[in-house]
């Protein structure tokens, strides 16, 4: 019995004079640090925005926004560069695979209302050969970067947005308003 074996050892803080409460944690199994301990490991876990978003590899920075992006069912994707083709290629085939979304890509310099923008004309050296910046609103969806290859791991990323909708009940997917970098 479990009662019995907390009667044996006497508690941390038996000479306390607080026995009640140390019979009463020894009972259950946890001291009131454990526990502490527990809800503190649980609630910072919901406090960082890249673990809520479980995106990987975790980016340098995650800021959340207010809103959400819906995809709608007649999506433009929007690409400025050859390079930024090929990730417009990539969210395009995952889209119509995942969601039966048929979208339609076309060459322009800017984001269409509801769209997606992407572009490999970004000159902040900061985000390095491979980074990239991807900004969602609800007003639409544009990644940023200096390569084909940043272009790729930023619609990688939108994609990992995407799918953590649900996609089996076939309706429009949302994303949630962010800034990655």
């Amino acid at each position: 019995n479990c009662c019995r074996a907390s009667r044996k050892r006497k508690p941390m803080h038996w000479e306390s004079g607080v026995t009640g409460e140390v019979r009463m944690s020894r009972h259950c199994g946890m001291s009131r640090v454990s526990i502490f301990a527990a809800l503190f490991s649980l609630c910072s876990s919901v406090a960082w925005p890249e673990e809520a978003l479980n995106l990987i590899p975790i980016p340098a920075e995650v800021e959340r926004g207010t809103g959400w992006w819906v995809m709608s069912p007649d999506l433009t994707l929007v690409h400025e560069t050859d390079e930024a083709s090929r990730a417009t290629l990539l969210v395009s085939e995952a889209l119509e695979s995942a969601y039966k979304v048929r979208a339609t890509r076309v060459h322009g310099d800017r984001v269409v209302a509801g769209g997606v923008f992407i572009t490999t004309h970004h000159d902040a050296a900061t985000l390095g050969r491979e980074g990239y910046e991807l900004d969602v609103s609800t007003s639409g969806v544009t990644i940023r970067a200096q390569s084909g290859a940043g272009a790729f791991y930023g619609a990688q990323t939108f994609l990992q947005l995407l799918s953590s909708a649900d996609a089996a009940r076939n309706t429009p997917a949302a994303v949630p308003c962010v800034h990655i970098t």
